[in-house]
């Protein structure tokens, strides 16, 4: 099967759906997104989205733009654990 997040979004036949997870993002970082937004068809960027409990460092963000899936997988590698108060009462609901 075809990995559609890895060829160009343009070429992606019409039943891809932009928030589908690319398949070469490993499982344990695949586990930290909440959504995946592919706005890259559209002149945007590819928009990661982390679950409560995670942040980019860069940023002290919870989501973040990227231009491709090798950008995200960085990102989301380096990603940390995140305690601000909406994490915080996430986690205890």
């Amino acid at each position: 099967m075809e990995n559609y997040m890895d060829i160009p979004p343009n070429q992606a036949p019409k039943e891809y759906p932009g928030d589908w997870i690319a398949k070469s993002v490993p499982k344990y970082l695949r586990d930290r997104i909440e959504h995946w937004d592919d706005e890259r068809e559209c002149g945007n960027s590819l928009i990661l989205t982390l679950k409560p409990g995670w942040m980019f460092p860069d940023t002290e963000c919870h989501t973040q733009g990227v231009d491709t899936v090798k950008e995200a997988i960085v990102a989301l590698r380096d990603s940390v654990e995140c305690n601000c108060p909406e994490c915080v009462k996430a986690a205890q609901l």
